[in-house]
């Protein structure tokens, strides 16, 4: 704000500022104001509506009170062959008891909130928005969540179909097989046919033979699982990816003498899942070799690969639902992993970031 004197605009900064701070105090004593009476007219409020509602329950009971006594006149003289006392008296006392419980109820949600907005005055106001900031990040979460898992079971559903339907056509084809070997003996030129359908089939039997250990209901009790068994495992699903992509995949001796004790079901698709992400990046964000390490840090299980590494902004969210950086990606995996390995008293984190480096994600106990 300036001023005018002998048709000259006043610009001292002494005056501006004082201006200015007098013009932010009149609007914000304005603001003040407005929200006081606000605040008064919704107390008034408030309190018309909890006296009117305490005056009604009131009134409530002693209606059920009175209709009772009035029934009570009226069998005062009669006789007792005339009528069950105790189940009439039963009857009374329950007319009463459930109009009691009913009226008392309502004031007892009254004065819960009611002692609920004074502890957040007394306090600042501050418990009550963080516990209702709270109450709604959990059910945002909870409904993601749940869309999650209706996905998921949707996938299994589908999967478990597929399996049931191969495993069919997989035995069919076995016993054509094994009733096509006599004729292949006995003519030689279907015998290079029948040995190379044999070979394909043998190979694609043992591949999807890798997936037994994933199937909980194989496994009915806890088993100790040597880091050498994870490593067998992965290194022979993968195998023909790892050439493919000129990715190799090595463990050291730590690693390999490591114990996990559970299911297979529950551990092996955890490191299906960090072993997969590592060959995209180890192979994508290099023209050399790409190398994947499992390796044993400090009791620690890591799965570390020499791809770009993970920015310090996506540390953060890198376990977030739907988050992901690989084309075509989903973002469940990492989200997944982690929340299957805490049910189990394990704790799945990213290293942070290092100049030079790729991604190292380990696998930690959760201390008692």
């Amino acid at each position: 704000t300036t001023t005018v004197k002998n048709n000259k605009l006043n610009l001292e900064p002494g005056l501006r500022l004082n201006a200015a701070i007098q013009k932010h105090t009149k609007e914000t004593l304005s603001s003040m104001k407005s929200l006081r009476t606000q605040t008064e007219e919704t107390l008034t409020d408030l309190t018309r509506t909890v006296r009117d509602t305490t005056k009604n329950s009131f009134r409530t009971v002693s209606k059920v009170v009175d209709e009772v006594l009035a029934e009570l006149e009226a069998v005062k003289g009669m006789k007792q062959a005339e009528f069950d006392f105790s189940k009439q008296r039963e009857a009374f006392e329950t007319l009463v008891a459930d109009a009691f419980e009913e009226e008392s109820e309502k004031l007892r949600k009254i004065y819960s909130q009611l002692e609920a907005v004074l502890s957040s005055t007394q306090s600042n106001g501050s418990d009550m928005v963080e516990v209702t900031e709270a109450l709604e990040e959990e059910v945002v979460a909870l409904r993601e969540r749940q869309a999650v898992d209706f996905e998921l079971a949707q996938i299994g559903m589908a999967l478990n179909t597929i399996n049931h339907e191969f495993g069919k056509t997989a035995g069919g084809l076995r016993d054509g097989l094994r009733r096509m070997k006599s004729w292949a003996h006995a003519n030689p030129e279907m015998k290079s046919l029948y040995d190379d359908m044999r070979v394909n089939f043998d190979h694609l039997d043992s591949y999807l033979a890798l997936f037994n250990p994933l199937d909980r209901k194989l496994q009915s009790t806890a088993v100790d699982i040597k880091g050498s068994d994870i490593f067998r495992f992965v290194s022979d699903l993968f195998e023909k990816r790892l050439k493919r992509h000129n990715v190799r995949l090595v463990a050291d001796e730590g690693f390999k003498a490591h114990t996990l004790h559970g299911f297979h079901a529950d551990f092996y698709p955890v490191f299906v899942n960090l072993i997969d992400n590592a060959i995209y990046w180890a192979s994508s964000a290099r023209k050399d070799i790409g190398i994947i390490e499992l390796i044993e840090d400090d009791g620690d299980l890591c799965v570390r690969d020499n791809g770009r590494g993970v920015s310090s902004i996506d540390v953060r969210n890198i376990f977030e639902l739907n988050f992901t950086r690989k084309p075509g990606g989903r973002g469940m995996g990492l989200h997944i992993s982690r929340q299957a390995l805490g049910r189990l008293g394990y704790e799945l984190n990213v290293d942070p970031p290092t100049p030079n480096s790729g991604a190292c994600f380990r696998i930690s106990k959760i201390s008692q």
